[in-house]
């Protein structure tokens, strides 16, 4: 496995996944505009976004519940030329640390996609970390996703 340091969290990714360089990223539809990285497996068609932002007082002390749900309103309302459709919503943990997450469905191009959205707060920063995978590879692309969340770690 090989991996990407993100500010304080590191993430392992398998075989077939590279970091998407600038001009892959340049031509994708991004939400929001948090530092990070992405990673892309083009036979999994998979892509995993990992951004982080510095929060303030207010922020911090706010559940990951309540900032899941700003998250989730904000993605539901850029995603909706692409039909969203919110699936379900799942306690979890980042290394230990407490997380929620949320997942959807959309139409990109024709292709049914699958999208999840982990929010994880440690220290004073907060980190979204997105999955899009092709609803056609889902079973098999959820495998890869659990162990890529499994086996994140802080540093």
């Amino acid at each position: 496995m090989d991996n990407i340091v993100v500010n304080e969290l590191k993430i392992f990714y398998p075989e077939g996944f590279h970091v998407m360089d600038a001009l892959e990223r340049s031509k994708l539809n991004m939400l929001g505009n948090d530092a990070g990285e992405m990673v892309f497996d083009p036979d999994r068609h998979m892509t995993i976004s990992i951004g982080w932002r510095r929060i303030g007082l207010a922020a911090r002390l706010n559940s990951v519940g309540d900032i899941l749900k700003q998250t989730e309103a904000g993605i539901s309302k850029g995603m909706q030329p692409y039909g969203y459709k919110f699936l379900n919503k799942a306690p979890l943990k980042i290394d230990e640390e407490p997380a929620d997450s949320f997942c959807y469905e959309y139409t990109a191009q024709d292709i049914e996609m699958y999208g999840a959205t982990i929010v994880v707060k440690h220290g004073k920063v907060l980190y979204n970390i997105h999955l899009y995978s092709r609803k056609e590879l889902l079973d098999s692309n959820m495998e890869t996703w659990k162990e890529i969340v499994d086996n994140a770690r802080w540093i």
